[in-house]
């Protein structure tokens, strides 16, 4: 408690990192934040392209489907993959100057939070033109949804950009590991097309749940019900509570490694 307390207390600087990632991510660039929007869009694009095409899977409104699954995946990706590399990234301030470590991982994925956040709101509006649907409920199921993932990925976070000071080809391997992993989340494909005997191992996954929650809510495959999010939200708890648990143990040595 006193150390989420002391994380409390310098609210301000994560609000400043946040602030300043955002800025700097394009700065010097013509489109600036666009670019948040045409990356994802420009991947749902080739993706409903290959699988329409190709593939052809039997999804009703598949570039929906697509959003639901690919929008929360990339920040999850995203936020993990730059959650890793943080303390690296900021080695002169952790050498420096005291605060709170954790404040670093928590600014990452809060910023990559921000940027899902107003994604989402664009893809919505692309969902109501195109012919898709809304529940009257998702108002209050999607921010659940949310803050699952943002716990999760923070989880990751913590975790792996502690063990990265330490050995940094942990931030390379995050990225292959991510590639990987979108395949066998399902987010091109439908849970129920995935084979009988493999569909306990894709439920094993933590991120199968949370992509179909989304796809309930966003894609109304089905209605969301909180038994699906009962195996996410113990995960996230135990997840946070290592990751808090390793961070603060290993973080006490960042001095000297970094």
């Amino acid at each position: 408690m006193k150390k989420l307390i002391e994380i409390i207390n310098y609210r301000d600087m994560i609000d400043g990192l946040v602030r300043k990632d955002l800025r700097g991510r394009y700065k010097g660039s013509i489109l600036g934040f666009i670019w948040n929007f045409i990356n994802p869009l420009c991947q749902i694009l080739v993706y409903f392209i290959i699988f329409s095409n190709v593939f052809k899977p039997d999804i009703e409104k598949f570039h929906i489907f697509l959003i639901a699954g690919i929008i929360p995946w990339n920040f999850f990706s995203e936020a993990v993959i730059q959650g890793t590399g943080c303390i690296i990234a900021n080695a002169d301030m952790t050498k420096k100057i005291y605060f709170p470590r954790a404040v670093l991982p928590i600014a990452a994925v809060t910023s990559r939070f921000i940027n899902l956040l107003l994604s989402l709101t664009i893809c919505i509006v692309i969902i109501l033109l195109t012919g898709g649907r809304l529940g009257t409920s998702f108002i209050f199921e999607l921010p659940i949804i949310l803050l699952l993932e943002y716990f999760m990925a923070l989880g990751f976070s913590l975790i792996l950009s502690a063990i990265n000071v330490y050995f940094r080809d942990v931030e390379y391997m995050t990225s292959v590991i991510m590639m990987i992993w979108i395949w066998m989340t399902p987010i091109m494909y439908s849970f129920e097309a995935v084979p009988e005997q493999l569909q306990k191992f894709v439920s094993l996954n933590p991120m199968t749940p949370v992509i179909i929650a989304y796809q309930c809510v966003l894609y109304q495959t089905s209605q969301l019900y909180l038994e699906m999010l009962i195996y996410p939200i113990v995960f996230d708890v135990i997840l946070v509570l290592i990751g808090f648990a390793i961070f603060e143990k290993l973080s006490v040595h960042f001095s000297e490694e970094l």
